[in-house]
């Protein structure tokens, strides 16, 4: 199981989506997401920016994950609404649409506007991990997913 940290940061050092063999850390075992993929394909397009956001909501409800932001523990379906809240909020905020999946990482992930905090995961193994260098892990195999199965 793991466990978002929305806002609180501890003194343990914060590793950046690599594990201590410099191994991606995603929200599963790497190497089960082109099956996820495939199972998600199933019930949903992904051929626009938005599908592939939508799939990143996908891997974060379905992680069964416990979240934590500015304290407030939640599942992971409430962090899947509230980041889907944050994108609306942000492009109120900032005047900046988030359309696309990089955006929806490099901004809507990259932690408490209201703390400066990063968002922080935490692995069975107990490391830390800033959640937005994971879910951009998630977002690479992805894109090298689409790459390889792309029809020409």
């Amino acid at each position: 199981m793991f466990t978002f940290l929305f806002g609180c940061a501890s003194a343990v050092q914060l590793k950046n989506g690599v594990d201590s063999s410099d191994n991606p850390v995603c929200l599963t075992d790497c190497r089960e997401i082109p099956a996820t993929v495939e199972k998600f394909k199933k019930k949903h397009d992904l051929t626009t920016e938005e599908d592939e956001i939508d799939y990143l909501f996908y891997r974060i409800r379905s992680s069964h994950y416990k979240f934590i932001r500015n304290g407030l523990e939640v599942d992971s379906a409430a962090a899947a609404e509230f980041l889907r809240w944050k994108i609306g909020w942000y492009e109120k905020h900032f005047n900046e649409k988030i359309d696309s999946d990089e955006d929806f990482v490099s901004k809507v992930l990259r932690g408490s506007e209201k703390t400066g905090k990063p968002y922080i995961l935490i692995p069975p193994d107990g490391s830390r991990h800033n959640a937005q260098f994971v879910m951009q892990n998630e977002l690479n195999y992805l894109n090298a997913y689409n790459t390889k199965n792309a029809h020409h």
